[in-house]
C-alpha cells in the first residue's frame, strides 16, 4: 500500500542481500522476511497475529485458512533458514513472534540493526 511504501521509505531496514537473496524464488517467503523485518526492527513484546489477518496482509489465493496456515507455516520455515534469532510461536488460529535480538543484515550493516532493546 502506498502508506506502507512511505514508511519504507522513511525508515529504512538494511537486510542481508544474501539472505533476501535464498528467498527470491518464492515472493511469498521474500515477503515475509521483508515484513518481519519491518514489523520487528523495533518490537518489544511478542507481536500476535492470526491467519485471517495474515491472508489479507498479503492478499493470498487460498480459499481456505487452513491451506493457507500450512502455506504460511512453510514460508516462515524458510524465513527461519535465514534468520535463525526469527522465534516463532504457532497456535491453532496464528502465529507469535518475538522480538529478535537482531534483524538479518550484512556484517558492514550490523551495527544499524542492533541493539532492539
Amino acid at each position: 500500500s502506498e502508506p506502507l511504501f512511505r514508511d519504507l521509505i522513511a525508515h529504512p531496514v538494511p537486510v542481508d542481500s544474501h539472505a533476501a537473496g535464498c528467498l527470491l524464488d518464492c515472493p511469498f517467503a521474500f515477503d515475509l522476511f521483508v515484513w518481519l523485518g519491518f514489523r520487528l526492527r523495533s518490537q518489544r513484546l511478542a507481536l500476535r497475529v492470526s491467519w485471517r489477518s495474515l491472508r489479507e496482509q498479503f492478499g493470498s489465493d487460498y480459499s481456505l485458512l487452513k491451506e493457507f496456515s500450512r502455506h504460511a507455516r512453510r514460508q516462515l520455515a524458510r524465513v527461519r533458514s535465514v534468520w535463525p534469532e526469527l522465534e516463532t510461536q504457532f497456535w491453532r488460529g496464528g502465529v507469535t513472534f518475538h522480538p529478535p535480538s537482531k534483524l538479518p543484515v550484512a556484517r558492514r550493516d550490523r551495527a544499524l540493526a542492533t541493539p532492539f532493546r
